[in-house]
């Protein structure tokens, strides 16, 4: 019986890599799936060209991809994955090692922190065929597994990288600080835009019913382990068939920021200019044809309006944990 294939997909680029001290990561992971009988083949992610990647992939044989990397490169290995279902089921197995900076999806999914864990643990799953499908949200048939920010977060990261090129450049801080370059960067662009709040009119339909508001963020997933993070668990559905959107109902500065704290500190769901809308699908109106929308970190352009919806078994992924389980089969 010949050895099952599993393609191995690493962004070098990302946190976890670029920072490492022996850089032998990818030898380790490929003997550690190689210990449970898999022929695994490690190869750089190419995130521009996932779909002709993944194609490829499908094409000689490989039955699983498992990937590292940032939320960006995940989402975009994740998505030309799902475009190979076959007879409305996935065909292509999906993985993901804790490679990124905050892994929430691995989290979400039960993915121990350290490579020693996750890799035997992953390996395993796969050789036993153990994964299941598993819902996903969308926004205009682009598939996000944590979240979509629409106002300030995209603003926020396009300003970001702005500041990480010109931080980069300065000899002391890209040497000795590599670490810390991003967080500083994102320190930077939120001190820069915090002064200048810009509010959006948006109509938002959930269950058939419309409201209109006026925020400067809005925040719509439906990945169980960032809930418990932020502390809005309380007032979310949690469940992988349920989008929540989460409405920042703030005009001035100061009160975004101590939204912003109560982020960080997991007490959003005490404060009173917080709101939660959820429903099955969600549609958000907008006076302009187009809308810049962060997916997973990434800024993107789409069409107004926008459609979030749930994506019925968009994935056949690896899931650790009990708790990932029960949050991909539960019911209303």
């Amino acid at each position: 019986m010949p050895q099952q294939r599993v393609l191995i997909l690493l962004n070098s680029k990302s946190g976890t890599l670029a920072n490492s001290a022996t850089h032998d990561e990818p030898e380790r992971i490929r003997r550690g799936f190689a210990s449970a009988g898999l022929d695994a083949d490690v190869q750089d992610a190419d995130p521009a060209n996932a779909k002709r990647q993944i194609q490829s992939a499908r094409e000689s044989g490989f039955s699983a991809v498992v990937v590292g990397g940032g939320d960006g490169t995940i989402n975009a290995i994740a998505n030309a994955v799902a475009d190979t279902h076959r007879d409305g089921k996935p065909e292509l197995v999906f993985a993901v090692l804790p490679l990124g900076t905050h892994n929430h999806f691995a989290k979400e999914m039960g993915v121990p922190d350290d490579l020693e864990s996750a890799v035997p643990r992953i390996a395993r799953a796969v050789a036993d065929n153990t994964a299941e499908p598993l819902d996903m949200a969308e926004i205009n048939g682009t598939l996000l597994l944590n979240f979509s920010g629409i106002g300030l977060h995209p603003e926020l990261v396009e300003s970001r990288d702005r500041e990480h090129k010109q931080i980069r450049k300065i000899p002391f801080v890209s040497t000795l600080l590599r670490k810390f370059t991003k967080p500083l960067s994102m320190a930077v662009a939120f001190a820069r835009s915090i002064g200048e709040i810009r509010l959006l009119r948006l109509g938002i339909d959930a269950d058939g019913k419309r409201r209109t508001v006026i925020s400067p963020a809005v925040v719509i997933g439906n990945n169980v382990h960032q809930m418990e993070v932020f502390g809005v668990s309380g007032m979310s559905v949690c469940r992988r068939d349920a989008l929540n959107a989460y409405i920042a109902r703030v005009k001035r500065p100061i009160a975004l920021v101590r939204l912003l704290i109560a982020a960080a500190t997991g007490s959003l769901a005490k404060m009173r200019e917080f709101e939660c809308v959820s429903g099955k699908a969600l549609t958000i109106h907008y006076r302009r044809p187009t809308l810049k929308v962060s997916v997973d970190g990434e800024v993107m352009k789409f069409k107004t309006p926008l459609r979030y919806r749930i994506r019925k078994n968009a994935l056949k992924v690896v899931q650790l944990s009990e708790v990932a389980a029960s949050a991909a089969t539960a019911v209303a």
